[in-house]
């Protein structure tokens, strides 16, 4: 877990640079944002998971797979913020509008972590699990694709964000008028050896 925080450590500096900024919408989460669900599968992610279990003693491929896709799960494709800030759109079919309800300060495996929080009263959007949501800033590592964090759902704040079930849930999309498959799935590829030091080890 010690590497776990050392991989993200980029994401935390950036995290706490977007925290002195004024967010009042979801201005900067604008356009369709492509979930790692969407892109991520088929051929392609039991590749990625068997060069990722090379890595780690007592894996195999199948077993990397169940880690990456609890990992990276979203029950949406993709999520698009429209232009007024507010309006959010999951799958091209289920509409909603967000309003900023401010930022909330916790502390995950020894860093201090903000989340900026947006709330909807949605019927539709809650019975659906989209009551909250919490998100990380877009950031790329060194010229990597933008992308972000989040997570999502109707439980409070403290479950979604300390609750030691999601330690290893990271959603996470893209922006999708910047994403190319290919450039992402090498971009993945060459990051499996460091994504092998996430995975918890194995006792016997």
């Amino acid at each position: 877990m010690k590497r776990l925080i050392t991989l993200l450590c980029v994401v935390f500096m950036v995290i706490s640079a977007f925290g002195t900024e004024a967010v009042t919408d979801l201005s900067s989460w604008a356009g369709v944002n492509v979930s790692t669900t969407a892109v991520l599968n088929g051929i392609r992610l039991n590749q990625y998971c068997n060069a990722i279990a090379e890595y780690k003693d007592g894996y195999t491929g199948t077993m990397v797979k169940a880690f990456v896709e609890k990992m990276f799960n979203t029950s949406f494709m993709e999520f698009e913020v429209l232009s007024d800030g507010k309006t959010v759109i999951f799958d091209n079919y289920l509409e909603a509008e967000y309003y900023y309800l401010g930022s909330l300060a916790t502390s995950w495996q020894g860093n201090d972590i903000t989340w900026t929080i947006f709330k909807t009263d949605s019927t539709e959007a809650i019975a659906n699990n989209y009551k909250y949501l919490l998100l990380f800033p877009f950031h790329g590592h060194e010229d990597g694709l933008q992308h972000m964090h989040m997570r999502y759902g109707n439980e409070n704040f403290d479950f979604l964000t300390t609750d030691p079930g999601l330690t290893n849930w990271w959603p996470t999309c893209y922006k999708g008028d910047e994403l190319d498959k290919d450039t992402f799935f090498e971009e993945q590829m060459s990051a499996a050896k460091m994504m092998s030091t996430m995975l918890p080890n194995i006792t016997k």
